[in-house]
């Protein structure tokens, strides 16, 4: 691996913006290929679920407001994704994927599981609220706490603390909102979706979660993601490598993305049968993925038939 310092020193690059041109049936792509051609799709997808959300808010059920709420959270979360990509911001940006994608995988496993996992949420957002009035942390030599004056009603305070003892373990340690794992959630929404919808959500955690992880949690590997030194085969010498190494990194990201995107839809379209929006997702989907098996097979073609390297 080269010297991380050596490469911070060669970081600087400059950006060029998308400027996508469109045509009835072929895509062509001005500055960046890859990061516009995935960026096109995540923002179509974005309209869509911005759609899902008016048509839920517009219904005027309110046994849908968990999921509607998962949704607007899933969307604000892409929306910002989608301003780090275009400002060339990677390594930020593959944080909020995981953001993304955990909202994602709540809205679709609520959607899945029915009220009762939908009543649950509802509950510990309460707890939570609650909980967090009042709090401290400490280490062995520090202590810092807070203390709200806020008072709630005898009725209120009495249910909180009774969801506060539902997401209290025996041992006093604060209870996730749900027992599920993320792995078990996403077996549970292919029920609804489907196995390669659920297995796009699989596929996800497993190419994102840990760097993201590593990158939130501030490590060296973390660090040196943004420079393009976490992949041993990748090699480094210089700010157009670098540059090239963001550019892959974003492509990829938008990629996932778009995945994640189309399950979402899947699960909140035929959970409230919204077959319309299922249906222009599924189309793009399948668009954007004829036209990357067509660019691969393109590329194989032309390696097959270049002469060898001297």
């Amino acid at each position: 691996m080269q010297d991380p310092e050596e490469a911070s020193a060669t970081h600087a690059h400059v950006y060029t913006p998308c400027k996508p041109v469109l045509s009835a049936k072929v895509m062509h792509f001005e500055g960046q290929p890859s990061v516009c051609f995935y960026r096109h799709y995540f923002v179509q997808h974005q309209r869509i679920l911005d759609r899902l959300y008016r048509k839920l808010e517009a219904s005027g059920d309110d046994t849908e407001l968990p999921v509607r709420m998962l949704l607007l959270a899933a969307l604000d979360t892409a929306e910002s994704l989608t301003i780090l990509v275009d400002s060339d911001k990677p390594r930020d940006a593959y944080v909020l994927g995981r953001v993304f994608l955990e909202a994602a995988v709540n809205a679709c496993f609520v959607c899945a599981s029915g009220s009762e996992t939908a009543e649950r949420a509802f509950r510990h957002f309460r707890q939570k609220s609650y909980r967090r009035l009042n709090w401290e942390m400490a280490t062995q030599s520090l202590k810092i706490s807070l203390t709200s004056n806020y008072q709630v009603s005898p009725k209120d305070e009495e249910r909180l603390k009774q969801e506060m003892e539902e997401f209290t373990s025996n041992s006093g340690r604060e209870l996730n909102w749900t027992a599920e794992s993320l792995k078990d959630r996403i077996e549970g929404i292919a029920k609804l979706v489907g196995h390669i919808p659920a297995t796009y959500l699989l596929a996800v955690y497993a190419a994102i979660y840990d760097t993201a992880s590593e990158i939130a949690h501030g490590t060296m590997f973390g660090a040196l993601f943004r420079l393009g030194l976490t992949q041993p085969y990748h090699k480094i010498s210089g700010a157009d490598d670098i540059a090239a190494s963001r550019k892959s990194d974003l492509a990829f990201l938008l990629w996932l993305m778009n995945l994640v995107a189309y399950t979402l839809v899947t699960a909140v379209g035929k959970r409230y049968a919204f077959e319309d929006l299922v249906s222009i997702s599924a189309s793009l989907h399948g668009e954007m993925t004829d036209f990357m098996s067509k660019s691969v097979a393109s590329d194989l073609e032309k390696d097959t038939h270049s002469p060898p390297a001297e």
